[in-house]
């Protein structure tokens, strides 16, 4: 692994501190910018690794605070609405699903041993409903709910590039209540989780 790493958020609030071998990167919010961001840097330079940090919903398992290891993405909203398959034309595929590296994985799973480990939703709309918690529960089962984690695995698989997703859960995901959100919590324990990541990567 080359020991620069490439350090992806959506906003520049839960990049943890800059780090001798780290690049950090605000890159947007959302699934277009953090893809397009992501790409666009792994054209201009090299790295060993691609991280996406960052805050994210909870669906019920995990609490505020929490640190989520997102080993797999699916980009919810890419599709049919009622679940029907696309047609696609031969030799077309739909590409909705993207994986983190399972050597980071695991070593993330090491270095922070409280941490869930499983399945994220991309979405490019943030879930306010019930109902609509509970159909992504019921189709995904996830843990974790974000509007980037897909873009920025993606990207880098597709440029070859080992990734990885961390996310500190800072809210439930539907109905939008407030007063249940803690996103300095959220922000103060992904922080600290990098920061003993990065003592097992760099």
């Amino acid at each position: 692994m080359k020991s620069r790493l490439l350090v992806v958020s959506a906003v520049p609030a839960e990049l943890p501190p800059p780090a001798p071998a780290l690049t950090l990167l605000a890159a947007g919010i959302g699934p277009v910018e953090a893809a397009s961001a992501v790409a666009a840097a792994l054209a201009r330079e090299e790295y060993g690794g691609v991280i996406s940090v960052g805050i994210g919903g909870s669906f019920g398992t995990l609490t505020n605070g929490t640190i989520a290891v997102v080993a797999e993405e699916i980009f919810a909203e890419l599709g049919v609405e009622n679940g029907e398959a696309l047609q696609l034309p031969p030799g077309v595929t739909l590409v909705d699903r993207a994986y983190a590296d399972p050597v980071l994985v695991e070593t993330a799973r090491r270095a922070l041993p409280r941490a869930a480990v499983g399945r994220g939703v991309t979405v490019a709309t943030v879930t306010a409903t019930e109902e609509r918690a509970a159909q992504l529960r019921r189709s995904f089962d996830p843990l974790v709910e974000s509007m980037e984690g897909f873009a920025v695995l993606r990207a880098a698989q597709r440029a070859g590039v080992r990734a990885l997703e961390i996310r500190a859960i800072s809210n439930p995901v539907g109905t939008r209540d407030r007063s249940a959100w803690d996103i300095p919590g959220a922000l103060a324990a992904l922080h600290a989780a990098c920061t003993r990541l990065w003592e097992s990567l760099l």
